[in-house]
């Protein structure tokens, strides 16, 4: 199963040099992006509680450079659901990338996130929806999708950035587990 990413434009960017601590929102409710998703307020719910900054698992949402999970740059200490979208307040280490995304965040070159994530099957479906301008478009709806990371990115996924993609080492990791996981279920079938 892929990993997909979704990038939300910075608009109440908070970030406190000396501090080393950051806010803002990592993606957006209600929002037909440019890969075609809108995601409904909720959504993020499970994998907050079971992998969030408050949870007690080892395995906790990460906050990296650029969809990389080999580099990350802090931790969050909050995230939480607001009217807007997923809001998050995080920590940045002193490492070379935490220390180039806080020059960058106050240079203003950094002012997005994205989102790294998986779809929940059954919990994700395409609808119709009426738009302002009266016209009615088909977008994939997500009441629910596992969230593993929150980036800081140069581009994001929203009608004023592109969708940041995947690297091709993370396509080849991809693709070799989905192979492990069909070949799983077919033995399991035998």
């Amino acid at each position: 199963r892929p990993v997909y990413y979704k990038g939300f434009e910075a608009k109440e960017l908070k970030v406190a040099q000396a501090s080393r601590k950051v806010s803002g929102y990592l993606a957006g409710f209600g929002y037909l992006d440019s890969d075609g998703d809108i995601l409904i307020r909720r959504c993020f719910a499970k994998s907050i509680q079971e992998r969030g900054p408050k949870s007690t698992t080892a395995r906790k949402i990460a906050f990296c450079w650029m969809h990389d999970l080999s580099d990350p740059i802090g931790k969050f200490t909050l995230l939480e659901e607001r009217e807007e979208g997923l809001y998050f307040e995080a920590e940045v280490d002193d490492v070379p990338n935490g220390n180039r995304a806080l020059t960058q965040y106050e240079s203003g070159t950094l002012n997005q996130h994205s989102i790294g994530f998986r779809y929940v099957p059954g919990k994700c479906k395409f609808e119709e929806i009426d738009m302002p301008d009266g016209t009615v478009i088909e977008a994939f709806v997500c009441y629910e999708i596992n969230l593993y990371e929150g980036s800081v990115v140069t581009m994001g996924a929203n009608e004023n950035t592109p969708f940041t993609g995947m690297k091709a080492e993370q396509i080849d990791g991809e693709a070799t587990a989905l192979q492990k996981e069909t070949e799983t279920a077919l033995k399991e079938l035998e």
